[in-house]
């Protein structure tokens, strides 16, 4: 999908990328419009690509989305060359002005307005020029584009604006209670799961879209995230006994770009180096941004504006093979046929260690800004494990430590499995709920860090306090709704605030 991408977004952006009232104009026949835009598959297919777009930009997957979940969950540690909108995330010190908030809520909101464009014309392109069963599936990844972006802002935000069609007027909606939200959600998700294809069936230009998998594990990871376990054990178990999916044997392949859209794989934001990062910095969804920063952000031969923390990589049993295959130490070789050494770190000579995952140094010396692997947002191992808790919650823990044994005992990684004597004298004995639940914690930490999860996993869980130095329960538990939506929506003032802020 990546090619169709490219070529496809900027006709698109031509339709809705400005605010050019001229551009706008339906009676100009030189110009596009919702009237002339919609009237074959291909613009259907261009408008639904547009969808996806906003996960790439910096208020994303780009840039800003990693440093947030990682630094809030204190997976990573900042170093010195961190700047200082970044490192509020790791005290949490921040208000409604962090840019990268502000950035975020913004492309989820484009992302929406996109998928609500879609939405709103399903049945504009002529009967003719499309087959029912394509147009429900572009409808389909559209209501799934645009459930994932209301629950990352409402998992985050609380009660927020709710816009089920493109906006034509620049006032803002007030804020929506959560539960309304949610419904929205819920009710996108049925129809995606309903018309979407499975993975198998796509050909390969196509992988990256949204399917069927995809629509029912999101669905299971936003009932989990409410405590709602035996829906969620529903959801996770058709995607488990769909059997499109299984784990890699070779752990590390979940985070190069030869490994994408693997089995594993259930869904990911897609990259692409070979289009160049021109766009990349300054980038919001109109134009093309390709690449992530991750691997000159996180870099031991780049900025390496941040690394590992001390907590995380205790989190790690000794002999674990997921911990040298998620970071690198001074030492360790590199490189096609591991011919670099790393001699201490180049940007700050010590012994720290530095990230491995979604790094490239599996094939080249240095790392640089335009990287084009793609982030796995949602994969097979994280089902299994949200699989496992669902199950040991509604009164299975036997059932529950069989899925997070399928983890341990993948073919690269090995591990003694739960419920054997050594891993109940390593202090994770798996015979009660609270002792199923404390693995299980540790099997996630370990086996999702630096994949933007723990964060939200914290959060429901309730342990955020007691991971996070300055945690305040009545201010923390949502993030500040961004001020420059406080002064342009003429529904939201700072009264409508969340509390603490």
């Amino acid at each position: 999908m990546k090619r169709k991408i490219f070529l496809t977004l900027s006709v698109v952006m031509l339709l809705f990328g400005a605010c050019d009232e001229d551009a706008l104009d339906k009676s100009n026949p030189n110009q596009l419009s919702t009237s002339t835009f919609f009237e074959s598959a291909a613009q259907m297919e261009a408008a639904t690509n547009a969808a996806y777009t906003s996960m790439q930009t910096p208020g994303f997957y780009n840039r800003y989305y990693f440093f947030m979940n990682d630094l809030m969950a204190q997976e990573c540690f900042g170093m010195g060359s961190l700047g200082s909108d970044l490192r509020q995330y790791i005290d949490y010190s921040f208000d409604g002005s962090n840019p990268g908030f502000q950035a975020f809520w913004n492309v989820n909101y484009q992302g929406i307005s996109r998928a609500n464009l879609v939405i709103q014309n399903e049945n504009t392109v002529p009967e003719e020029a499309i087959s029912e069963t394509l147009r429900k599936r572009y409808v389909g990844e559209a209501k799934f584009m645009r459930a994932f972006y209301y629950f990352e802002l409402v998992s985050r935000f609380g009660d927020i604006p709710l816009y089920t069609e493109v906006a034509t007027v620049p006032i803002g909606n007030p804020r929506t209670a959560a539960s309304e939200i949610y419904d929205l959600i819920f009710d996108d998700l049925d129809y995606a799961e309903t018309n979407l294809p499975q993975k198998s069936t796509y050909a390969s230009a196509d992988l990256g879209r949204a399917t069927k998998t995809a629509a029912q594990a999101l669905k299971g990871k936003i009932r989990l995230f409410r405590g709602e376990y035996s829906e969620a054990l529903t959801e996770l178990q058709k995607v488990i006994d769909s059997g499109e999916h299984s784990l890699q044997d070779d752990f590390y392949d979940n985070f190069t770009e030869e490994g994408e859209h693997n089995s594993e794989s259930i869904f990911e934001v897609q990259y692409n180096s070979t289009f160049g990062g021109g766009g990349a910095w300054g980038g919001d969804g109109s134009g093309v941004s390709e690449v992530t920063f991750r691997g000159q952000e996180y870099g031991f031969s780049a900025w390496r504006n941040v690394i590992p923390s001390d907590e995380l990589l205790a989190e790690f049993e000794e002999g674990d093979p997921r911990y040298d295959m998620s970071f690198y130490f001074p030492g360790d070789t590199y490189g096609p046929n591991d011919e670099f050494v790393i001699e201490g770190n180049v940007t700050i000579p010590d012994e720290l260690g530095s990230w491995r995952k979604y790094q490239r140094y599996y094939k080249q010396e240095r790392e640089d800004t335009n990287s084009g692997v793609n982030f796995r947002i949602i994969r097979y191992a994280d089902v299994l494990l949200m699989a496992a808790e669902a199950k040991a919650q509604t009164g299975d823990v036997a059932g529950g430590v069989t899925l997070m044994n399928m983890i341990r005992s993948r073919a690269n990684v090995d591990m003694p499995l739960y419920g054997s004597a050594e891993m109940d004298a390593a202090g994770y004995p798996v015979s009660t709920l609270d002792g199923f639940m404390d693995a299980l914690i540790h099997e996630r930490a370990v086996e999702l860090c630096g994949e933007q999860i723990r964060y939200r996993d914290l959060k429901r869980w309730g342990l955020l306090p007691e991971v996070v130095p300055n945690y305040s329960a009545n201010k923390h538990e949502l993030l500040p709704i961004p001020s420059h939506e406080i002064d342009a929506n003429e529904n939201i003032s700072q009264a409508d605030q969340n509390p603490g802020y």
